[in-house]
């Protein structure tokens, strides 16, 4: 789905795509003015936690095309994979970490003003930094477990368990929804479904051009993705994730992919594969 250029924080480009207008425009008809607010604020402390990953990412020298607002939450969009496992727990972790420093800030005014939907927005960044630590691609949970696990079994074997997990619980999530009657939580096991599909179709593609010689053995971070016209991914204005196989959740492209790898000496690899999701 579509959206726009909310603008920019520390460089950071901040896309808001339509479906969040549509859950925003969901809670205005349901809640009203209060529960759009309150979702409002939400989503301000979900910008603010994909900018904890997005500042420790680019400290860790890993560039960041941008942050994306959506129905489901958001997402800090790195242009390549982190050099090390312990790099992507630090950036794995800094999201969580500035939840909770939300959650406690917030609760720290509730207790000075007495204002409730502060405490609210309390609970919001509380439940919001341990739901996401849940060990399940691409959650960050899931991203600390597999870099747990890539120091002793590599990074391919480390994701094919953490997507593995992340199915199961998707499974659970869909099942609590249909008993629940919640559809959000059901749509929400779709995506973690199809998100740890992508997660795994990634970590084949740099495994692949570490095979190809385009890497050396513990540097995935060396290897980067071009477009289609073997421009760096992130340099056009349009949206980078279009074309290849890093992409988001937009489904594009059902049929044959092109991937293009450019290694560090310069030379270039394109491959045409079928989409298994």
């Amino acid at each position: 789905m579509g959206g726009f250029t909310l603008g920019k924080i520390f460089g950071i480009p901040i896309q808001v795509r339509f479906s969040f207008l549509l859950l925003l425009g969901l809670f205005l008809l349901w809640h009203g003015l209060g529960g759009a607010l309150l979702l409002l604020a939400l989503f301000a402390s979900v910008l603010l936690h994909e900018l904890g990953h997005a500042l420790v990412a680019r400290r860790l020298r890993v560039e960041i095309l941008g942050i994306d607002l959506n129905f489901f939450g958001g997402a800090a969009k790195l242009a390549r994979m982190p050099e090390s496992p312990r790099h992507e727990i630090a950036i794995a972790v800094a999201g969580p970490l500035v939840s909770f420093a939300l959650a406690l800030g917030a609760f720290a005014l509730f207790k000075a003003t007495g204002v409730r939907p502060v405490a609210q927005l309390a609970t919001l960044n509380l439940v919001l930094g341990l739901f996401n630590l849940l060990p399940a691609l691409p959650m960050d949970g899931g991203r600390i477990l597999r870099a747990l696990l890539a120091r002793k079994l590599g990074r391919l074997r480390a994701t094919e368990i953490a997507v593995k997990v992340a199915r199961i619980a998707a499974v659970g999530l869909a099942v609590l929804g249909l008993v629940a009657g919640n559809l959000f939580l059901v749509a929400l096991a779709v995506m973690l479904w199809v998100m740890a599909g992508v997660e795994l179709r990634a970590a084949q593609l740099w495994s692949f051009a570490r095979q190809m010689g385009f890497a050396p053995a513990g540097g995935e971070g060396e290897v980067e993705v071009l477009d289609r016209d073997l421009r760096p991914v992130g340099e056009r204005g349009e949206d980078p994730f279009a074309n290849h196989p890093l992409g988001g959740l937009g489904l594009r492209g059902f049929g044959l992919r092109r991937v293009v790898v450019r290694g560090p000496d310069g030379r270039v690899f394109i491959q045409e594969e079928p989409i298994r999701w």
